[in-house]
Protein backbone atom coordinates (compact mmCIF):
# COMPACT_ATOMS: atom_id res chain seq x y z
CA UNK A 1 0.00 0.00 0.00
CA UNK A 2 1.29 3.53 -1.12
CA UNK A 3 2.22 5.36 2.19
CA UNK A 4 2.56 9.72 2.02
CA UNK A 5 5.98 11.09 3.56
CA UNK A 6 3.80 14.70 3.89
CA UNK A 7 1.07 12.73 6.90
CA UNK A 8 3.83 13.94 9.77
CA UNK A 9 3.45 18.15 8.50
CA UNK A 10 0.46 18.36 10.54
CA UNK A 11 -1.13 21.01 8.11
CA UNK A 12 -3.75 23.43 9.80
CA UNK A 13 -5.75 26.78 9.07
CA UNK A 14 -3.49 28.05 11.70
CA UNK A 15 0.06 27.36 9.65
CA UNK A 16 -0.91 27.50 6.12
CA UNK A 17 -1.64 30.31 3.95
CA UNK A 18 -5.21 31.23 2.52
CA UNK A 19 -6.39 31.10 -0.78
CA UNK A 20 -5.81 35.45 -0.76
CA UNK A 21 -2.29 34.92 0.84
CA UNK A 22 -1.60 32.46 -1.86
CA UNK A 23 -2.66 34.50 -4.69
CA UNK A 24 -0.39 37.64 -3.89
CA UNK A 25 2.71 35.73 -4.16
CA UNK A 26 2.49 34.16 -7.49
CA UNK A 27 5.65 32.56 -7.62
CA UNK A 28 8.01 34.49 -5.97
CA UNK A 29 9.49 33.73 -2.64
CA UNK A 30 8.55 34.06 0.75
CA UNK A 31 10.02 33.95 4.25
CA UNK A 32 7.91 33.61 7.60
CA UNK A 33 9.24 34.26 11.11
CA UNK A 34 7.95 32.61 14.41
CA UNK A 35 6.95 35.24 16.83
CA UNK A 36 6.45 33.14 19.66
CA UNK A 37 3.11 33.16 21.20
CA UNK A 38 1.72 31.48 18.01
CA UNK A 39 2.40 34.63 16.31
CA UNK A 40 4.57 34.99 13.33
CA UNK A 41 5.16 37.19 10.22
CA UNK A 42 5.10 36.84 6.86
CA UNK A 43 6.87 38.66 3.96
CA UNK A 44 6.82 37.80 -0.37
CA UNK A 45 8.85 38.99 -2.73
CA UNK A 46 12.57 37.40 -3.84
CA UNK A 47 15.63 37.78 -2.31
CA UNK A 48 13.83 36.68 1.17
CA UNK A 49 14.84 36.46 4.66
CA UNK A 50 13.74 35.41 8.12
CA UNK A 51 14.90 35.49 12.26
CA UNK A 52 12.73 33.79 14.49
CA UNK A 53 11.95 36.43 17.07
CA UNK A 54 12.44 39.39 14.69
CA UNK A 55 11.02 39.31 11.31
CA UNK A 56 11.45 38.87 7.84
CA UNK A 57 12.35 40.93 4.57
CA UNK A 58 11.92 40.62 1.17
CA UNK A 59 12.55 42.25 -2.09
CA UNK A 60 9.54 43.15 -4.41
CA UNK A 61 9.90 43.47 -8.56
CA UNK A 62 9.74 47.50 -8.37
CA UNK A 63 12.17 47.77 -6.06
CA UNK A 64 10.52 48.19 -2.87
CA UNK A 65 11.25 45.85 0.42
CA UNK A 66 8.35 44.11 2.16
CA UNK A 67 9.78 43.90 5.51
CA UNK A 68 7.79 43.16 8.65
CA UNK A 69 8.91 43.04 12.52
CA UNK A 70 7.72 40.70 15.37
CA UNK A 71 7.94 44.09 17.95
CA UNK A 72 4.10 44.60 18.70
CA UNK A 73 2.98 47.67 18.98
CA UNK A 74 3.17 49.42 22.57
CA UNK A 75 0.03 50.61 24.01
CA UNK A 76 -0.82 53.94 24.09
CA UNK A 77 -0.90 54.74 28.01
CA UNK A 78 -4.61 55.19 28.82
CA UNK A 79 -6.15 57.46 31.66
CA UNK A 80 -7.68 55.37 34.59
CA UNK A 81 -10.70 57.02 36.86
CA UNK A 82 -9.28 58.13 40.23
Amino acid sequence: MWKSKFNNLALTSQNTLSKNQMRHIKGGGSATADCGGGKSVSCSGFACTSIDGQGCSCMKADETSDTKTCLSKKPVAGITPA
